[in-house]
């Protein structure tokens, strides 16, 4: 009989083991959700401050961010801190010689703006300001 005690006593030692494991990891303790933060920023192009266009951010969930890029300057609200991936579109110019009434809107923007690559960056959870750069 002792044995039956002992056995018995060593179980019971398990389960509160084992249920006081689930209650710390139940309670939060396995982790927070990141707050949401606003993001102000400025894009450059080639050096120089992009004029018009569309910024997107896309982050690791696949929740996807964007705002209007107005003389180089956009702000994201809502942003999760963390791994983004960013691409800016910019935007079509007008061409051709519009005082000769010859003008035109152009579907596409500069060439030289064209094929910009895809950047990466991680943002932190303090973090308010961001530079994007596409060389």
């Amino acid at each position: 009989m002792p044995w039956k005690v002992a056995g018995s006593r060593f179980a019971s030692i398990c389960v509160v083991v084992f249920f006081a494991a689930f209650a710390v990891t139940a309670c939060g303790c396995a982790g927070k959700k990141p707050v949401a933060q606003g993001l102000d920023g400025v894009v450059i192009v080639k050096g120089k401050p992009l004029k018009s266009g569309t910024i997107t951010f896309t982050g690791e969930s696949g929740t996807v961010w964007t705002d209007h890029v107005r003389n180089g300057k956009f702000t994201i609200t809502n942003v999760v801190p963390g791994k983004v991936k960013v691409t800016v579109e910019p935007a079509a110019g007008a061409t051709g010689d519009v005082k000769a009434g010859v003008g035109k809107m152009s579907p596409t923007p500069d060439p030289a703006l064209a094929n910009l690559k895809e950047q990466e960056y991680t943002i932190a959870a303090d973090q308010t300001r961001i530079e994007v750069k596409f060389p």
